[in-house]
């Protein structure tokens, strides 16, 4: 019999934001979490978000920065632990513990956060990882009880992130090769970012899956377009849909 906690999180299986709305709404009846940021790491590569939710504000830059740059120096991925498949990871790093002087002034300082529980647990070829922020430190009941919710949590968060990563693999691929041959002269990197935006992806979405700066797309996307005197992705559609 599914707890209520697997009806709930599975219900709003259909988007990785409804996934983390939902994660935090049910944390938050556990223990005082102030926002929950999830992802899907694998070896070598930077984070691919899966969702993020909080209570405090929008959480775009500290997501951003950290998917780029600041997860290189996250105590949780440096201490990273190679049990097996299905065994959940459990670390707890409060503020003071962030070397990185950027990285704690942007991710716990000016919003607050004082402590980070994360759960991680093996999925193929990486790790998805749960994280929940908290401004005022919890022990290890309330953290035993989030445990709980994170093994629920983790499996619903690796079907989305599978599916998501093979649907827009598929999709991009697809127009990226189709540029390539309608469109020899653009560059890789500009090949790569207008495929994301015909997509349907933000440049700062394409920016993250592409480990780069979203001023960076943008730049990428303006030389794409002014190779063609085009104004839009759009306009590049023409060719490849012939």
């Amino acid at each position: 019999m599914r707890t209520d906690a697997e009806e709930q999180v599975g219900a709003a299986a259909g988007g990785g934001a409804r996934i983390a709305d939902r994660i935090l709404n049910i944390s938050r009846h556990l223990a005082p979490v102030d926002e929950v940021f999830s992802f899907y790491l694998q070896s070598g590569s930077a984070p691919a978000a899966i969702g993020a939710a909080s209570v405090i504000g929008p959480t775009c830059q500290r997501t951003g920065w950290y998917a780029r740059e600041f997860y290189k120096s996250d105590p949780v991925i440096q201490n990273s632990d190679s049990r097996g498949r299905g065994a959940i990871i459990q670390s707890v790093i409060n503020s003071r513990e962030i070397e990185r002087p950027d990285y704690r002034e942007i991710c716990f300082d000016r919003p607050r956060l004082r402590q980070k529980i994360s759960f991680a647990s093996m999925y193929a070829d990486g790790r998805v990882l749960c994280n929940f922020y908290l401004r005022n430190p919890i022990g290890s009941d309330l953290i035993a009880a989030l445990e709980s919710l994170a093994a629920v949590a983790l499996p619903s968060l690796w079907r989305h992130a599978d599916k998501s990563r093979q649907s827009a693999a598929s999709i991009v691929d697809r127009i990226e090769a189709r540029l390539a041959a309608s469109y020899p002269d653009l560059t890789l990197r500009e090949r790569q970012v207008c495929a994301r935006t015909i997509a349907g992806w933000t440049a700062e979405a394409a920016a993250l899956d592409l480990g780069i700066g979203a001023g960076t797309a943008l730049t990428y996307r303006r030389r794409a377009y002014s190779r063609y005197d085009y104004s839009s992705a759009g306009q590049f559609l023409e060719r490849i849909l012939d």
